[in-house]
């Protein structure tokens, strides 16, 4: 299986074998240790991924981008460690914390008829593509959560005046582009695996927290002019393109009790009154 943004870096995994021990847990996820000690500030993003993956190669063009493939790493090392004993994807969530959960009974590239036209960005490749991850529908996630990390790292390095030369403008929008194929990925789930909520009953929880990391990260990055790449894609098409009604939907039922992670998706905040037959009253 291929991880990693798009430096394509291979990433281990284990996919046949038996169950591991059950972990410890906090709620939804995994306790995890440091995989190793790494120098540098411990509280930021950066230092908490590159302590808990296991990869060789300490150093790709930016902080960002080695965050990011650091981080499949950790992912990678997540779903070694626990492994289920079945097809399945581990998740580092930073602070210590991990999930881990089998994969839905279809192929990555169902999730595509779920995405609008209009919402298939530079990074649909990882929805329509990659496939030699097409058997790990929840590659989707995989990828979010590197995106997410960019995102986290490009803003505590904004804030700290450590932008290094060769960031993309694009990095801080790529979390919410992988977002909405996250979305996608659950209507598939919906739609061709309707069982497997039953079957994982904190996977719905463990998709809200995705979203509130991600729109959260998102905001932050967004108060620095030269991450505001793209804004409309969520202001505008997300927002307002009847094709994404579903997908809103989703998002908005994932996102009641987080009324300031609705606030930066919607534009205002809202309650459960307004999810009518599928939709959500107001933003059509």
């Amino acid at each position: 299986m291929t991880g990693g943004g798009g430096a394509g870096t291979a990433v281990e995994r284990k996919d046949s074998g038996t169950a591991k021990p059950a972990p410890e847990r906090d709620g939804i996820f995994i306790k995890v240790p440091r995989h190793r000690s790494y120098p540098g500030d411990e509280s930021s993003t950066f230092h908490d991924v590159m302590s808990h993956g296991d990869s060789r190669r300490l150093w790709w063009n930016t902080y960002a981008t080695t965050a990011h493939e650091t981080h499949h790493h950790a992912n990678a090392l997540v779903q070694r460690t626990f492994y289920l004993g079945r097809p399945c994807s581990g998740f580092y969530v930073w602070d210590g914390r991990a999930a881990i959960y089998p994969e839905p009974r279809f192929l990555k590239r169902d999730i595509a008829k779920f995405v609008p036209r209009s919402l298939r960005d530079d990074r649909f490749f990882y929805v329509w593509g990659q496939w030699d991850s097409d058997e790990f529908p929840l590659y989707v996630l995989d990828e979010w959560i590197a995106y997410i990390t960019d995102a986290k790292v490009i803003a505590e390095y904004a804030y700290l005046e450590k932008r290094p030369a060769g960031y993309r403008t694009g990095e801080g929008q790529g979390c919410i582009e992988m977002m909405v194929y996250g979305l996608a990925l659950y209507r598939a789930i919906q739609t061709h695996d309707p069982k497997y909520l039953e079957r994982n009953p904190d996977f719905r929880e463990f998709l809200a927290f995705l979203c509130c990391e991600t729109l959260a990260s998102y905001e932050v990055t967004q108060r620095f002019p030269q991450y505001r790449w793209q804004p409309e894609y969520l202001e505008k098409t997300f927002r307002k393109d009847p094709a994404a009604a579903a997908l809103r939907s989703i998002l908005e039922s994932l996102l009641i009790g987080s009324p300031s992670a609705a606030r930066i998706a919607f534009g205002r905040t809202f309650g459960p009154s307004v999810i009518l037959a599928g939709r959500i009253e107001g933003l059509d």
